[in-house]
This record gives C-alpha cells, structure tokens and sequence, in this order.
C-alpha cells in the first residue's frame, strides 16, 4: 500500500492544466474503451472536467498539436481532443505531468472563445 499510485491518488488532487491517465474511457464512436491521457480544465466535489488527448491527428476534428511533450509527460505526438469530457475521481489513475505555458495557452485561449 506503499507505492507512488496509492499514494498519488491519496494525496494529489487534480488541477488544472495538469495531465493525468483516465481509466476505461469511451471511444468517440461508442464501439470500446481504454485508458488514455486526459488534461484537467476543472472540476470540484470529485468530478473534473478534461480533455483526452489523442496519438491521432485529424483536422476535420480540429485536434491541436501539444508542443512540449516532455513536460505534459507524453512519449509521442499527441493531440488535444477539444470536446471536454466530465471524469469522476476515481478513474483518474496518476498524474504524469503538467502542460507548459506555451500548451496552457492555448487551451485557456480556445476556453474564452
């Protein structure tokens, strides 16, 4: 009962900006689930508000590149998916990192459009 995930998800609450691993979390079209990453935006009494970030790009979609994967904790291309999901707490597994400036901007630019 020692180990970093117990005790991340004991100690740290998620905020914003932040991008965590979500489990079992739908597919777009309905047909499965997996765990994926996810970028906190909000959220408070246990539910947060996030966007999943995808290895997929599509422009039809409007996905936005993520500049500085390092620092989000991302071991490849990715991108976020702008539709906001609503993720209770308990499916947020661990933090692995946080989005740079440069990313957080744009996520708070799309917001205030």
């Amino acid at each position: 009962m020692n180990d970093s995930f117990t005790i991340g998800c004991l100690l740290s609450e998620p905020t914003p900006y932040e991008v965590w691993i979500a489990r079992d979390l739908p597919y777009t079209d309905g047909t499965g689930h997996k765990s994926r990453p996810v970028i906190i935006i909000g959220g408070s009494q246990g539910t947060f508000t996030c966007y999943k970030v995808t290895t997929k790009s599509n422009a039809v979609r409007g996905r936005t590149p993520i500049c500085d994967l390092d620092e989000a904790g991302l071991n490849e291309k990715s991108f976020i998916e702008w539709q906001p999901v609503s993720i209770n707490k308990n499916r947020l597994a661990k933090r692995i990192g946080m989005l740079s400036e440069k990313d957080s901007e744009v996520i708070s630019k799309k917001n205030v459009s």
